[in-house]
């Protein structure tokens, strides 16, 4: 990858850039510097502990590559381990410097740099590659601008993008020879928190899971995904517009179980809300089209149909990204779009209000127990032609 590979790259390395790369060290195209660098700290980790044996190949990477703390280490110990690293020694034909968490590219003129950068700028020893590894989304400085000229740049940014997340979900079923639906992958994305670390640990597990059966449905998702609070919050607003009390209770406690405070569900109630305001409005004035609001699972004619008509929408959505339907993951407006088709914007309107109310009676000197303002808020919410004052409700007989 020359510079021009590199620009691209640092948009977001995807997994078949890197197994591009790797088939390019095969074939012995191995560069003098690697850069891995990005706030995602489980791709950049996990690609920075790879990266030496794919340099070093079929070699002993105990004797062919040395890792070094980026934080403990000078310009000058580096320095020292590339000139070490050249010499011959027990018939290894390439050798790898990794050092992790370093802060040279994340300073301008890093102390002591100036004969490190001019050992990259003359050129590395031939069969030494230097790998730095840094948690930072915008590099910079003397040592980048030098490793950048001829090396490789790897870039892992923290995205909440749903785009990437859905890629890299489907990148590692697809690696480890697994299918999964669409439905399922859907919810996966949209239910799981846009943490490719977490995501991670949910695809190994529903790998783990379906093991010969080699493929993943929507109901394997909801068995075994971590409860998050943004599933819980479906669920409770799912259950709100069936009218169903008792599920919704139930859903409120999980919430409550988990350890969220009262003000912090309220806040996560009435994001949630305004999401379905927006979504009721758009059905009521016709913005969405019928047969789009008749598809009953989430799968291509949802998406293909959603994105098409979220093209036309932008006009009408909302500045703020939270309450932008256009803006959410597929599977958040599928779900949103389902929920609202039950629903009006006077009842969202009068949610809305009701929120407000329970979250000034949280945060106010009241007799009203926390848990009693809950269940009440949700007791109103469930029944739109009751009024239940939630800042007078008491705690206890």
């Amino acid at each position: 990858m020359g510079k021009k590979r590199g620009r691209e790259a640092a948009k977001n390395t995807t997994d078949a850039d890197l197994k591009k790369l790797r088939a390019r060290f095969k074939k012995g195209d191995i560069p003098r510097t690697i850069l891995v660098y990005g706030e995602d700290d489980f791709r950049r980790s996990e690609v920075a502990r790879r990266l030496p044996q794919w340099v070093v190949g079929g070699g002993d990477l105990e004797l062919a590559s040395v890792v070094l703390d980026g934080r403990e280490v000078s310009p000058s110990d580096i320095l020292g381990q590339l000139e070490s690293n050249a010499l011959p020694f027990m018939d290894v034909e390439r050798r790898a410097v990794l050092v992790r968490e370093t802060p040279l590219l994340s300073e301008k003129s890093p102390k002591g740099s100036k004969g490190l950068v001019e050992r990259i700028e003359q050129g590395l020893p031939e069969h030494v590659t230097l790998i730095l590894e840094a948690s930072t989304d915008s590099p910079k400085g003397a040592v980048y601008k030098a490793c950048k000229t001829e090396g490789v740049e790897l870039t892992f940014p923290k995205s909440t993008r749903p785009a990437d997340a859905t890629q890299f979900v489907r990148d590692r079923f697809r690696y480890a020879g697994i299918q999964i639906d669409s439905d399922a992958l859907g919810a996966l994305v949209g239910l799981a928190p846009p943490d490719t670390g977490l995501l991670n640990s949910e695809v190994r597990k529903l790998i783990s899971f379906v093991g010969d059966r080699g493929r993943v449905t929507e109901e394997d998702v909801r068995r075994l995904v971590s409860r998050t609070k943004e599933a819980i919050t479906f669920d409770l607003t799912d259950a709100l517009g069936e009218r169903d009390v008792e599920r919704a209770m139930a859903t409120l406690q999980d919430l409550i179980h988990q350890g969220h405070s009262g003000v912090a569900i309220v806040a996560l109630l009435a994001s949630r809300l305004r999401l379905l305001l927006v979504a009721c409005a758009l059905i009521e004035n016709g913005s969405i089209p019928d047969s789009l609001l008749r598809v009953n699972r989430y799968g291509d004619t949802f998406r293909t149909g959603w994105r098409a008509a979220a093209k036309e929408l932008k006009p009408l959505m909302p500045e703020e990204r939270a309450c932008n339907l256009a803006a959410q993951h597929d599977f958040v407006a599928f779900k949103t779009l389902k929920e609202a088709r039950r629903l009006t914007t006077s009842e969202m309107a009068r949610g809305l209000q009701l929120a407000a109310e329970a979250d000034l009676a949280l945060k106010s000197t009241t007799s009203a127990s926390e848990s009693d303002i809950l269940e009440n808020l949700v007791l109103s919410l469930c029944h739109p032609d009751v009024r239940i004052h939630v800042a007078a409700a008491q705690s206890g007989p």
